[in-house]
């Protein structure tokens, strides 16, 4: 324990303490701690003092802003336990990510209605069309709406050459003008794009 300079993980206060975090990991429930430093594999995190271990990997998820080490440190966050052996208490703020921004998303697809218009980031492209980014959620721009974009029939039996065109005319991360069409039952929507720009 040599990393957790300074506190005694054996102590009868420690005990107190992680009577409170198997609490939290049977409940799933969050928590919040400080980030006090950085070493190869990750952070060291206090909770009321006790010392913790944020695993690189579970320290951002894809919709949180780019990790940056920097800020992190001496910040407080929230956490979901991933886990917890003897005295080592493994936490994720991806967990607490993830179920954030769910929410947000969820949010997000109850309320976008048929016509709304907005700008949107190209999430992924495949040979069939764009995935974009709302603000939390993504919808399917259709390779048969994208104007000036040639196929043949036969071209949806060569998908990587598809893929190639499409990811070339509209490279992941650029911005793009939409359209709701539709909207399904299980809260998936595809799109058009914005002809009034």
């Amino acid at each position: 324990m040599t990393r957790y300079t300074g506190y005694d993980v054996f102590s009868n206060e420690s005990d107190e303490i992680l009577k409170d975090l198997n609490k939290a990991l049977i409940n799933d429930t969050i928590i919040e701690a400080e980030i006090k430093s950085a070493n190869n594999g990750g952070f060291i995190v206090e909770y009321k003092g006790f010392p913790c271990f944020l695993p690189l990997s579970l320290t951002t998820n894809k919709f949180a802003p780019k990790l940056d080490i920097v800020s992190l440190l001496d910040s407080k966050q929230k956490f979901k336990i991933k886990d917890i052996r003897s005295k080592s208490v493994i936490l994720s703020r991806k967990a607490y990510l993830d179920e954030y921004y769910l929410k947000l998303e969820t949010e997000e697809l109850e309320n976008i209605e048929i016509g709304e218009h907005f700008v949107g980031k190209i999430q992924s492209v495949q040979s069939y069309g764009l995935f974009i980014f709302r603000e939390y959620s993504i919808g399917l721009l259709h390779i048969s709406l994208i104007l000036g974009f040639e196929f043949e029939a036969s071209d949806f039996d060569k998908p990587k050459l598809l893929r190639n065109a499409l990811k070339e005319a509209f490279p992941k991360g650029n911005s793009v003008s939409v359209i709701i069409i539709n909207k399904t039952d299980d809260n998936k929507y595809s799109l058009d794009f914005d002809r009034t720009d």
